[in-house]
């Protein structure tokens, strides 16, 4: 708590050094987060996300045997597997990475940890097995409220909402052998 309370900034700062560093930080977290919610307007206010997911989904950890599930995208289609890698986060700015972090969307629903075979859940295995991101559409129970989260424990969270549906809208890119492990139930651990 003590080294909370030294790096914490005066807000009045804010108003007089406008991005300019006069805090001592290497980024301003003002600019960084309006940078990152400049991308998310194209979504604002809409139940509905498409973009590629990186691939990346989100398994909460409150409320076990129900925990949180669903998948993530930004409101852009490509390349975004570095969204999700923070090994190749190493030598970028931290605005660069605040903005891939923030701008991922998340619609996640409760799911049982016990329920092996679903339709919901074969669709995030499939998300999780792919080496390229896959484009998704993300149906959404109301608007993602452009909430931006910290922790310790998680890289920065972008916007969240409780997911109705979703949809794989590209082939996954699964390579044989991991179908193959992933599939097989009678193989064995030495293999």
């Amino acid at each position: 708590m003590e080294n909370y309370r030294r790096t914490r900034i005066d807000p009045r700062l804010c108003t007089i050094c406008r991005g300019k560093g006069l805090c001592g930080l290497s980024y301003c977290p003002l600019l960084a987060k309006k940078t990152a919610t400049y991308k998310l307007r194209r979504i604002h206010g809409s139940q509905e996300v498409f973009g590629s997911s990186p691939p990346a989904v989100f398994v909460g950890r409150y409320g076990y045997p129900y925990v949180n599930i669903g998948p993530s995208a930004p409101p852009e289609t490509g390349d975004t597997k570095i969204y999700d890698l923070p090994e190749k986060w190493l030598g970028l700015r931290i605005e660069q990475i605040l903005d891939y972090r923030w701008s991922l969307v998340t619609g996640s629903r409760k799911y049982p940890v016990r329920k092996r075979s679903d339709p919901f859940l074969e669709k995030i295995h499939e998300i999780v097995l792919s080496l390229k991101p896959v484009d998704v559409e993300i149906y959404l129970e109301k608007p993602p409220r452009p909430t931006i989260l910290f922790s310790e424990y998680e890289p920065p969270q972008g916007p969240r909402a409780p997911l109705k549906d979703f949809r794989i809208a590209s082939n996954p890119s699964i390579p044989k052998v991991l179908d193959k492990v992933y599939n097989d139930l009678y193989l064995k651990a030495s293999e």
